[in-house]
C-alpha cells in the first residue's frame, strides 16, 4: 500500500491520533471513493501498526522512539521512490512478522541460491512449515494458506522485489540497498538505545539480504562519507556517532 501510505503520511501531522487521522481523511476524501469500512481498514489496520505505533526502548534508560511517521513524513516528498519503498518495507515487516520471516527465510535465500523466480508453492510451503513448527496454532485452513501465500507474493511485488501482476510465479527483481536507507536504518537502530554491536547484528538488515559482513561494509562506506567513525576489532564494533538527533540524520539523508 505504497500510494495509500504516501497519502496518509502527507495528511498526518505530529500529535494526530489514529482517530484524528481517520476523521480528517474521511472529511477531505484523501483516499478517494473507498467505502467507509475499507477506509477504516487502511487507516487502523495498515497505517497505524506500521507507522503510528511507538518502538519500546531497548533498555530502561533509553528513550522511547516516536512513531515512525514522524521520521517518514519529512522524507516522503523528496526521497527517491525506491528509497521510500525500502523504508515502507522495513516498517511493514516489523508490523507483520510473517512477512519479515518470509523475506529472511525464503526470498533472500532463494535469491542467493540463484533462483530467478518465486511461486505460490514456495509461499505455501513456508506457511505449512510454520504450522509444523508450532508458529501457527491452530493451523490455518487450506483457503487461508492459499490467500496468505498470495498476499506474501503480492507484498513483495508492491515493494519491487518481484515482478508485478497476478501470475502464480513471478520473477525476482531484487535491488541493492541504497546508502540513504543504510544511513537511516543504522541511526534509527542506534536511537533505539541499541549497542553498536547490536546495530551491526540486528535482524532488520536481513530484510534487504544483508549478512553481518555485508552490514559492516555498508557502515564502512558511510564512514567514507563522513557520517560517523568506527573501529572494528573482529568481534567488537565501536562507532563514534556524529548525529545526535534523528532530525540531523534526516537532513543528511535528503542532502545525499
Amino acid at each position: 500500500m505504497l500510494e495509500e501510505t504516501f497519502v496518509l503520511l502527507n495528511a498526518w501531522d505530529p500529535g494526530m491520533t489514529t482517530a484524528d487521522l481517520m476523521r480528517h481523511t474521511l472529511e477531505n476524501g484523501a483516499l478517494g471513493s473507498v467505502t467507509a469500512r475499507r477506509h477504516r481498514n487502511i487507516v487502523h489496520e495498515m497505517f497505524h501498526p506500521r507507522y503510528l505505533s511507538t518502538t519500546p526502548p531497548s533498555t530502561p534508560s533509553a528513550p522511547t522512539n516516536p512513531a515512525s511517521a514522524t521520521w517518514l513524513k519529512p522524507l516522503a516528498q523528496d526521497l527517491p521512490r525506491s528509497d521510500f519503498a525500502s523504508l515502507a518495507l522495513l516498517y511493514t515487516a516489523r508490523a507483520n512478522e510473517i512477512f519479515h520471516d518470509f523475506l529472511t527465510e525464503v526470498y533472500w535465500p532463494s535469491y542467493a541460491a540463484g533462483r530467478l523466480d518465486l511461486d505460490t508453492g514456495s509461499a505455501k510451503q513456508f506457511i505449512i512449515r510454520g504450522g509444523e513448527d508450532g508458529h501457527i496454532r491452530p493451523m490455518w485452513s487450506e483457503s487461508t494458506v492459499k490467500r496468505v501465500s498470495a498476499y506474501l507474493l503480492g507484498c513483495c511485488a508492491d515493494f519491487g522485489l518481484l515482478e508485478p501482476g497476478r501470475k502464480s510465479s513471478r520473477a525476482i527483481t531484487a535491488s541493492t540497498l541504497s546508502r540513504s536507507v543504510s544511513l537511516y536504518l543504522a541511526h534509527e537502530l542506534h536511537f533505539q538505545g541499541l549497542s553498536d554491536n547490536a546495530v551491526l547484528q540486528h535482524r532488520d538488515w536481513q530484510l534487504f539480504g544483508l549478512e553481518v559482513s555485508d552490514v559492516l561494509e555498508e557502515l564502512k562506506r558511510l564512514v567514507r562519507e563522513e557520517h560517523f567513525l568506527l573501529q572494528y576489532s573482529g568481534d567488537l564494533l565501536r562507532i563514534s556517532w556524529k548525529y545526535q538527533r534523528m532530525e540531523e540524520v534526516l537532513d543528511a539523508v535528503l542532502k545525499r
